[in-house]
């Protein structure tokens, strides 16, 4: 093979350092600023348009015609302190022998937004919604080439800087069948793009396996478009309680574009021209479900199917427990497989490049109270949540925060009139682990460079507002949704 093509060859190897850019368990929860407020248990409520999201089995009780438009604003802070020191005997380099530095986060934060619209359009059964929302995952991480004037210990794992972006364009309905049950089924257009910047490493040209003369930089763009779907549905159960379930199925994703390598400072004189890549990942199946219960001088569905419009019901609130289970093993286990076209001395290369993600499990509760005595409904909401590791320790990485989280939020809901605006935060704190066996190699036979401990932190502050147009402009029939604890019912 030529140095050409085994340069080429590496490349492909590496590739795909961060398909997960977007994954989750991987995700921190949630979306939407009422949802974030209450940890993340809103499957059992589901009562704004995030339903599209939560329990497209929730849109049905949503009369009326409103728009939903809420952003995310999250930074994640995952660190990795590499076992061991620099290869090489002292001398040779001023960083040989020196303890590996820590690898932080350099990058800024992500914004993640979610704006829907949903409307009855008078009839009595029917609710229907278009919205755009992207998964919750917190991007953005930039991880250094250098550190100290060494080369970054982290740097065969992931650097980060190139965009990526998922997002669900979606159409839904919601049904009522009867006074008690609310049915609801969604199509989700899913748009993709992959970017992806990595160092790999040529060992053809070296002797040891971590030269920084020796490392090719590689950067790439893939775009592609998918589709899946969603169910859900949501029982009134009397006395107060309530019941949600909601399943989202698969979306295979098959994304295309140019993929541009830099030889090795080492390799003087080669050129590798950018070639066509293709990667096919997945995101997984999840099912959301949830139990709620009303408590207060009002029980939200005491009167099952009720229509009646009412303002926000003071003293009243609420508690609820979810589960939400994704499944990642059938979604990234290998992992995705990537394929570079026609590169030049070699030809079609393909590869499959492991992430071994299992399926995870989120735990989550939370509530609300609606305050008495004030001029406006004011609603407080708190919450946590638990959110199961994506991966085994010989599969840790920093392209993507597979670690378990534990979390605490808070929000809070303030109506005028027919607006509501939101506000939450949540702080969730990863489990540090500690990585003996890894898997992650600069090149065969090379010592695992993924060994040392992770750990990190992500904060999360949202803001949100929604819109009851048919108060505003008039026509409308149905009313929209109340606070947290009201009556959520039609005419």
């Amino acid at each position: 093979m030529s140095a050409l093509g085994f340069a080429a060859s590496f490349f492909a190897a590496a590739f795909l350092a961060a398909p997960s850019a977007f994954a989750g368990g991987l995700e921190t929860p949630d979306n939407g600023t009422e949802a974030l407020g209450r940890g993340g248990a809103f499957a059992a409520k589901a009562d704004d348009p995030t339903a599209l999201h939560h329990n497209i089995g929730g849109l049905a009780q949503q009369g009326g015609t409103r728009l939903l438009v809420n952003a995310n604003v999250a930074r994640n802070s995952l660190s990795f302190q590499r076992e061991g020191v620099y290869e090489g005997d002292p001398g040779t380099t001023a960083w040989a022998g020196r303890r590996y530095p820590l690898a932080e986060n350099q990058g800024g934060v992500a914004v993640l937004p979610f704006v829907a619209a949903t409307s009855d359009f008078g009839t009595e059964r029917m609710t229907f919604a278009l919205g755009t929302f992207a998964p919750h995952s917190v991007g953005g991480k930039v991880y250094p080439l250098v550190q100290n004037g060494a080369p970054s210990p982290a740097r065969y794992d992931a650097i980060g800087g190139m965009p990526t972006l998922l997002l669900y364009h979606t159409a839904a309905m919601g049904y009522r069948v009867a006074d008690w049950l609310d049915v609801g089924v969604g199509f989700h257009l899913v748009q993709a793009q992959i970017g992806t910047r990595l160092i790999a490493y040529m060992n053809k040209y070296c002797s040891g396996f971590e030269e920084a003369a020796c490392d090719a930089r590689g950067e790439a763009t893939t775009k592609g478009w998918s589709g899946t779907g969603s169910i859900g549905a949501m029982a009134r159960l009397g006395e107060g309680l309530s019941a949600g379930l909601h399943f989202r199925g698969p979306a295979p994703i098959t994304t295309e574009g140019t993929a541009k390598i830099d030889p090795p400072s080492v390799a003087k004189g080669f050129e590798i021209p950018a070639t066509r890549v293709m990667v096919q990942t997945a995101m997984p199946w999840v099912v959301r479900g949830g139990v709620r219960k009303v408590f207060g001088r009002e029980r939200s569905f005491a009167a099952r199917g009720e229509r009646g419009r009412g303002e926000p019901t003071e003293g009243t609130g609420d508690l609820e427990l979810d589960v939400v289970y994704e499944g990642w093993g059938s979604a990234m286990n290998p992992g995705p497989r990537v394929v570079l076209d026609d590169v030049k001395g070699v030809g079609r290369m393909e590869r499959t490049v492991t992430k071994r993600y299992s399926n995870t499990l989120s735990v989550r509760v939370g509530g609300s109270y609606t305050l008495q005595g004030l001029s406006v409904p004011v609603t407080l909401r708190g919450g946590g949540y638990y959110d199961g590791s994506a991966t085994a320790g010989a599969y840790t990485r920093l392209d993507a925060d597979t670690l378990d989280k534990v979390a605490l939020t808070a929000g809070v809901g303030v109506r005028f009139g027919s607006v509501r605006i939101d506000a939450a935060y949540a702080s969730a704190f990863d489990f540090a682990r500690t990585v003996k066996d890894g898997d992650l190699r600069s090149a065969e036979g090379a010592p695992a460079v993924n060994n040392g401990v992770f750990t990190g932190h992500t904060h999360i502050a949202s803001l949100g507002a929604v819109i009851e147009l048919d108060r505003i402009f008039g026509g409308g029939r149905l009313p929209l949704p109340k606070p947290d604890g009201d009556r959520v019912a039609r005419r």
